[in-house]
């Protein structure tokens, strides 16, 4: 739309605010409110994202995504998180011998795998599990089902993510699941069984679903960053110029700050203690191909004083460091974000 109509950013600003607006209302008609849905659609901290696998050679129907769906909405329901995004798919675009590579580093299950074409190990992915929920499920989906095979945990990144082009079927929030619609508003067009399941479904617009309600998965591939970077950053009032243009910094009052308010996270990172410009430069190499998150504006106070010129407007990108255990870890950076020279500052470290 950008490029074919020639949007300036003032005008995307309106257009998606517009959609923020009226979906907020449609979904405040539900009992639902737009902000409630942040765990669900970003990285959330302690929280696990994670793909469970399927054989599909062992599936007899040609609807075979309807039909796992059968075993799994009836796990979700009973003992998955109660606001989760769910996408589902095929692997597409790996290689078979990388693909069984990382699914011989990364899969979690009793008996191993079978060495299928990609496109037949089939995905069901879903967001902010807690590690209990993900045992539950994962007991009860092996109960259930002979093609499932096990789970990835795809928290931190991995090969994997690269074919993890996955549709979004749905959006748990409690007994609801929020989906695309179409133009007369009927809600759950595949079929997938979630009322028989005790869900209610509810249909939003698919344009409109599709900027703000799809999770979109980090696969971690750089110009996809920077195209994500370039909208989001406008919507803060920026100029369609991706992350990786400007600038990142510290001021050294808030690397004191970091130090004494996020120095755990920062211990783990192996960040803690060492020169400003090392901190900067790690932070900044690793932000380069991550996706934009939780855009908010927050207002400025001092105690219960409004204080305008401190307003901020806010966006989170997520960074993974190795522990002292070679442990890959994830890590939320908060960053302020200065639209005049399109400059971001570190505020948090999580």
């Amino acid at each position: 739309m950008i490029g074919m109509f020639g949007i300036e950013p003032s005008e995307m600003r309106d257009l998606v605010l517009g959609m923020h607006r009226q979906v907020s209302e449609r979904l405040r008609a539900e009992g639902i409110e737009y902000s409630d849905l942040r765990n669900a659609l970003t990285p959330a901290p302690k929280k696990l994202e994670v793909a469970f696998i399927f054989d599909l050679s062992r599936v007899e129907s040609w609807h075979y995504g309807l039909e796992l769906a059968k075993d799994w909405i009836p796990v979700l329901s009973k003992m998955g998180p109660e606001k989760t995004a769910i996408g589902v798919g095929d692997f597409i675009g790996l290689p078979a011998e990388l693909t069984w590579v990382a699914l011989h580093q990364h899969i979690i299950g009793p008996k191993g795998f079978p060495l299928l074409s990609p496109e037949l190990y089939f995905v069901t992915y879903m967001t902010n599990l807690t590690a209990g929920q993900l045992n539950k499920m994962d007991s009860e989906l092996r109960a259930r089902n002979t093609s499932y095979l096990g789970y990835v945990d795809c928290t931190v990144w991995n090969p994997l993510k690269f074919a993890m082009l996955l549709p979004q079927v749905g959006l748990r929030v409690g007994t609801k699941i929020i989906t695309t619609s179409d133009e007369d508003g009927n809600a759950n067009l595949p079929g997938y069984p979630f009322e028989a399941n005790g869900f209610e479904t509810i249909g939003v617009d698919d344009d409109q679903y599709s900027v703000l309600l799809d999770h979109r998965l980090d696969n971690g591939v750089p110009d996809w960053a920077r195209d994500d970077s370039r909208i989001a950053l406008s919507l803060l009032g920026g100029n369609f110029s991706p992350l990786t243009d400007g600038d990142v910094f510290a001021s050294d009052l808030r690397i004191t700050y970091l130090q004494d308010n996020h120095g755990a996270s920062l211990q783990r990172a192996g960040l803690f203690g060492i020169d400003k410009d090392l901190l900067i430069g790690a932070i900044k190499e690793k932000i380069s191909s991550g996706l934009v998150y939780n855009l908010r504006f927050i207002e400025g106070s001092r105690g219960a004083e409004r204080v305008p010129e401190l307003d901020a407007s806010m966006f989170t990108v997520q960074v993974e460091f190795p522990d002292a255990e070679a442990r890959v870890k994830r890590y939320q950076v908060g960053l302020k974000y200065r639209a005049a020279d399109h400059s971001s500052e570190i505020a948090t470290f999580f």
